[in-house]
């Protein structure tokens, strides 16, 4: 069973619906974000059914970015866990789109071969993310201090080209030679973010290796420290996990108990098919494995449009678990008014 539940956005950042990526709900708040901004919008509501916007944070206001607020992130993933939001750019490249309509045949053939590096891509970062005493919302801040301990923003160790988990990634049997090739081209691209017990999970769209997509955990070494560090396992920070989605790449993860739920689609640029698949006991796996997700459903899409992209566990009242998945390039009947799209909620 479907239904549906709307986000109001204010008339400033009306904008952003148009490209959503991202959805994570905490209590009576959702948060969302563009992949093409570097914001965080955050929403309330009174019944569950309607939400409305009432702050946009700006990650350059808690991090410093590569290339500062000029250039999008990607944000391809948030999710939160001991009062820390931690948010993942795609790392991905990009390759200049042919522009059709131009008369100029060749220049835009040329555009084809241009594949272009955006700095702030390269961000995996974690923000203090605290109630207000007044409001009873939730926040980002740049510091705060939880239960005696000392939060801060901070971003893994990296550059405007590169960060520590894709210094290692270089030498990957199974993933440098995409590297260098743009995500939709199904190069490396992160766009799937989760965690549990400390441990970060990031869900590749790409690639996908013979039908199998890959999952990267990282475990964090102590939340109380300053700077991010993640445990070493067989030299590596970071531990591989094959799963079998039927040719699919991953567009987004999140927890549901010690399940792993994965939004699944085509990691190339076209229309296809895109489902939700379930790994039982995902978030328990420690060591390097294989594994083939339970398909729950899938998820009606549009030709150029209602592009499933953001997913979260969402609970009302009656503390039901379901699926509130959000999209990119909403269809005009998605739309409401000027300022409002419309969510929808899958029973699993």
């Amino acid at each position: 069973m479907q239904n549906q539940i709307e986000l109001q956005f204010t008339s400033e950042r009306s904008f952003v619906r148009d490209g959503l990526s991202v959805v994570l709900q905490i209590e009576k708040q959702l948060f969302v974000a563009s992949d093409e901004t570097t914001s965080i919008e955050s929403f309330i509501t009174d019944d569950f059914k309607t939400y409305r916007e009432v702050e946009s944070f700006n990650i350059s206001a808690f991090i410093n970015l590569p290339a500062e607020d000029a250039l999008e992130i990607d944000i391809e993933g948030i999710t939160f866990e001991n009062n820390y939001l931690w948010l993942t750019g795609s790392h991905s490249l990009k390759r200049k789109k042919i522009k059709f309509e131009s008369e100029d045949i060749e220049k835009q053939i040329n555009r084809l071969a241009k594949v272009e590096v955006d700095p702030n891509r390269y961000l995996i970062a974690r923000i203090p993310f605290v109630k207000d005493e007044e409001t009873g919302l939730f926040r980002l801040e740049k510091t705060a201090v939880v239960n005696n301990r000392k939060l801060t923003a901070e971003k893994i160790e990296g550059d405007d080209t590169s960060n520590m988990l894709m210094e290692e990634l270089e030498d990957d049997k199974h993933i440098k030679n995409f590297l260098n090739i743009p995500g939709k081209d199904n190069g490396f691209d992160i766009e799937g973010l989760t965690i549990s017990n400390n441990k970060l999970f990031l869900g590749l769209r790409g690639p996908v290796l013979r039908g199998w997509a890959i999952i990267l955990t990282l475990e964090i070494n102590d939340i109380n420290e300053k700077e991010i560090s993640f445990k070493k396992k067989n030299g590596k920070i970071y531990t591989k996990h094959f799963v079998f989605l039927h040719g699919m790449g991953i567009r987004e993860l999140c927890v549901s108990n010690n399940d792993l739920l994965i939004l699944a689609g085509p990691t190339m640029e076209l229309d296809g098919n895109i489902s939700v698949f379930k790994w039982v006991n995902g978030c328990k796996t420690k060591e390097a494995s294989i594994a083939k997700p339970e398909k729950l459903f899938e998820v009606p899409f549009g030709i150029g449009k209602d592009k499933a992209e953001g997913m979260t566990i969402f609970k009302d009242d009656s503390q039901k678990e379901k699926i509130l998945l959000v999209y990119d390039s909403p269809a005009d009947n998605r739309k409401i008014g000027a300022t409002s799209v419309l969510a929808d909620l899958f029973e699993f």
